[in-house]
């Protein structure tokens, strides 16, 4: 077992007073033995049933509960502890608020010597082990938090004087120094009055812990006794007292067949000497079986999923992945709660409250595998949830330097579920298209455009400027196509003197552009239906031009 610290016998020594005191005060008289348990009892904490006395740092001899503090504390302060400013016009987007102090004391260096992994860290174990965590405030001229300095638990404690809630911190010198509630951070676990939270360790699991710590003691002595050579020597006659030969026989015998250096080695009797052993072996006492409960037990008393202490007997790697969500949603998100309530209550200044506030990103523990990821990522994408410097940041990377990264794309089809678009018919044609769309423009210009209606006339641009080029490709190859035609006919034109037929001419290609392709070959072969249109002086090659 190892040794108790100065500092835990101060601690054990009050808690041990104050609970006996009734009892102390109440007897008349007591007897030597029960005052010499009692003063055992104060130096060094009271025992279990097991005979182990268990304190918040012996605790920590145990693997299980090592274990289980730093998987927690660690896995809490390696989160990241950001400040946001609320923004938007109903206070529903965030930013990182970085211009305040807070940012840099939550987010980087809790104090001159500590960095807010390490105060975060420290001030976690204080609340896993002691129920209670408590850190000095240190705020500048201007009221802002600066400096946060934990203070041990066995230091200091919460009282109630002329009704209000102050805080006595035990000095170096012995002297108490009173502190108000305003400049001490306190977050304390599960309690009875929300004021104090329980010792897991020296209250609640003291019975369970102390099984477990017996558990390793009795393991080491078997160890060290060699296993299972353990017994009496049975000698068929009588060994003289005359020069400790009893005692002697005894110390031989441990020198010769006792440790683990020693073990598995044969022994040799003389005289008739026999050895019986006088206990069960380890096998039969099932040391195993109950170290391995012992791990439980510590993993049901912190709400840890047994595979986060080791114990991998139940694990598959078909439930490691929710058992690790498991951890995060009932483990460590309550834990984080707390923290950030209590960081908003007392580290926030009152006429700031409503626009910042401090959050844990528990994001980094949720990731799945690598595909999965981003096949979530994808869909997000595709949906206008979320841009490429986003999705990007979510993989450590940096912004696209050209600002590209910053548009939402999403798909053409999507429409506002409460304004649908009216279908045209297939038949419809584009003169009728363009007529229902001035229509329509003119119908809603009186009206606000709203947010969505931006996004889409936002995409309509975006599609046409990504089709621009292959736009102007294809009309080049009509151009390319026609300009056989084009100057056949610029030509034709240009033999044309008399102004009347040119003008007759121009409003014939004016009434053929305007009908289809099929209409066009049908006046050109029906030369007798467009005599009222196209003048009898036009030659046959005008004619077959048109």
């Amino acid at each position: 077992m190892a040794r108790t610290t100065l500092k835990d016998r101060v601690s054990a020594i009050g808690r041990t007073f104050q609970s006996l005191r009734k009892t102390i005060l109440g007897r008349r008289s007591m007897s030597l033995a029960e005052w010499d348990a009692l003063m055992d009892a104060a130096i060094t904490g009271q025992a279990t049933f097991a005979g182990v006395t268990v304190t918040e740092t012996q605790a920590l001899n145990l693997s299980a509960v090592w274990n289980a503090v730093t998987i927690i504390s660690g896995t809490l302060a390696s989160l990241p502890l950001i400040l946001y400013r609320r923004t938007g016009s109903n206070r529903t987007n965030k930013e990182r608020a970085p211009g305040n102090p807070l940012f840099n004391t939550l987010h980087n260096q809790a104090n001159p010597l500590m960095t807010s992994f390490t105060w975060r860290e420290v001030s976690e174990q204080h609340r896993l082990l002691w129920g209670n965590c408590y850190s000095l405030i240190i705020r500048n001229a201007l009221g802002f938090v600066v400096e946060l300095w934990p203070i041990h638990p066995s230091r200091i404690k919460p009282e109630f004087k002329n009704g209000d809630l102050i805080y006595v911190r035990k000095m170096d010198d012995g002297t108490e120094l009173e502190i108000p509630k305003e400049k001490i951070l306190h977050i304390p676990g599960m309690g009875a009055d929300g004021y104090f939270g329980y010792s897991v360790i020296s209250q609640m699991a003291r019975q369970s812990i102390g099984t477990a710590l017996a558990a390793d003691e009795h393991a080491g002595r078997v160890f060290a006794q060699g296993g299972t050579l353990r017994g009496v020597l049975l000698y068929p006659g009588k060994l003289s007292d005359r020069e400790g030969a009893k005692e002697n026989l005894r110390k031989q015998w441990d020198e010769v067949y006792s440790g683990v250096s020693n073990a598995g080695k044969v022994a040799l009797l003389e005289e008739g000497m026999k050895f019986q052993p006088l206990s069960m072996s380890p096998g039969d006492l099932q040391l195993l079986d109950t170290r391995t409960f012992n791990i439980l037990e510590v993993a049901r008393w912190f709400n840890l999923q047994a595979h986060k202490l080791k114990e991998l007997t139940h694990a598959t790697f078909s439930n490691i992945e929710q058992q690790q969500i498991e951890f995060v949603q009932d483990t460590i998100r309550p834990i984080a709660e707390r923290w950030e309530s209590h960081i908003h209550w007392k580290l926030i200044n009152e006429e700031e409250k409503d626009t910042f506030f401090a959050e844990f990103l528990l994001d980094a523990l949720l990731r799945g595998d690598f595909e999965s990821r981003n096949k979530g990522f994808s869909v997000m994408r595709q949906n206008g949830a979320l841009n490429a410097d986003e999705w990007r940041a979510m993989l450590n990377m940096n912004e696209i330097e050209d600002g590209s990264g910053k548009t939402y794309w999403m798909p053409l089809n999507m429409v506002d579920a409460a304004n649908p678009a009216p279908s045209s018919p297939a038949s419809t044609e584009d003169g009728d298209i363009e007529e229902e769309e001035d229509e329509r423009a003119h119908q809603h210009s009186d009206e606000m455009i709203s947010v969505k209606s931006m996004r889409s006339i936002n995409e309509r641009k975006r599609v046409a400027r990504a089709h621009r080029k292959l736009f102007f490709n294809a009309m080049k190859r009509v151009l390319q196509d026609d300009r056989p035609k084009v100057e056949k006919i610029a030509k034709l034109l240009e033999e044309l003197s008399d102004l009347d037929r040119f003008d007759i001419f121009e409003e014939n290609i004016r009434i053929l552009e305007a009908q289809e392709t099929q209409q066009l070959l049908d006046v050109a072969g029906e030369r007798t239906e467009t005599a009222a249109i196209t003048p009898a002086s036009v030659s046959d090659a005008d004619s077959e031009v048109l």
